[in-house]
């Protein structure tokens, strides 16, 4: 067990990010503290962080790691490839977040991804909230 210095909540160590150059091996914040940062930092400095990604990707690791995401989720980087290829032909149309109305930043959740045109809108707040949700249930399920 370890105390997240953000929230002062004691949590598992797998809860904590590795971080080499510590004594304990891990980062003084749990990882809902580091992400409730990191999306902050995110809308705070929305283009500076935009053109690092835009930048990254163009790299080796950049591409290494988006080859080793399709090759582990064959499933989902398919419905996403059809998807924007619909979205490209305007065969179908990108709605606003189906939880607030927004209209910034939509994207497409995919619940089964043998139906890549079925899917619900979100902004990216609701969606990465959408996949906390989905995480914790999942992590439930393995403990019981």
């Amino acid at each position: 067990m370890k105390l997240c210095k953000k929230c002062n909540q004691e949590k598992s160590t797998s809860e904590f990010l590795k971080r080499n150059d510590t004594i304990g091996g891990l980062r003084s914040w749990c990882k809902s503290c580091e992400n409730e940062r990191n999306a902050q930092y995110r809308v705070k400095h929305g283009e500076k962080f935009k053109e690092y990604q835009k930048k990254y990707r163009k790299t080796l690791l950049g591409k290494e790691a988006k080859t080793r995401h399709i090759n582990k989720y064959p499933e989902k980087a398919i419905a996403v490839r059809v998807l924007n290829h619909a979205l490209d032909r305007n065969k179908i149309t990108r709605h606003t977040c189906e939880v607030c109305g927004c209209a910034w930043g939509i994207q497409g959740h995919h619940w089964n991804y043998s139906l890549p045109l079925d899917v619900t809108w979100l902004c990216p707040e609701h969606h990465r909230v959408l996949h906390s949700v989905d995480e914790l249930h999942l992590k439930g399920k393995s403990d019981g």
